[in-house]
């Protein structure tokens, strides 16, 4: 947090390994590989499949069964088994007719003014997601909620 908030650019490296060196918030926006996604802002990564490339910097794509559309590298490839980062503020809890993906709350955390939601996709219950909900709040653990999600990064080096 320190580093996002006085420097101009940041490296990133882990076990060795120059990941990435960028400014603080291309590094939060526009993640290089999966490792700087998961650390920088706690981002989720996901798999996803693209479906189609726009020329306007985004990508539609498929996130288990839900159409998405995300930001995307303008050389960016169509193709399966993808992944991309997702960040808590871009998931909303949505009405069960809503388009979205279904998820299992697995712990519900006061956190002062709003809840953390922990839960996992039922469609890929070994990952999981987090985000907020203001309070008060009567989502509990197991109950099934509906989760639109309404920006992501596609990672460029995933699937390499």
């Amino acid at each position: 947090a320190e580093a996002m908030a006085l420097a101009d650019r940041i490296a990133v490296m882990d076990h060795g390994r120059l990941r990435q060196v960028a400014t603080p918030s291309q590094l939060y926006r526009e993640p290089a590989d999966e490792v700087v996604a998961a650390f920088i802002g706690e981002g989720m990564v996901l798999p996803v499949d693209v479906r189609a490339v726009d020329g306007d910097g985004t990508c539609d794509a498929d996130l288990f069964g839900h159409a998405v559309k995300m930001r995307c590298a303008s050389q960016q490839m169509r193709g399966a088994r993808m992944h991309a980062c997702v960040r808590a503020r871009d998931l909303t809890i949505v009405a069960a007719s809503s388009r979205g993906v279904d998820a299992l709350i697995d712990h519900a955390i006061y956190q002062g003014g709003h809840f953390r939601l922990e839960a996992h996709p039922v469609a890929a219950p070994d990952l999981h997601l987090h985000l907020d909900v203001p309070e008060p709040s009567a989502l509990r653990p197991g109950q099934t909620i509906r989760v639109d999600v309404a920006d992501g990064w596609i990672i460029p080096a995933a699937g390499k």
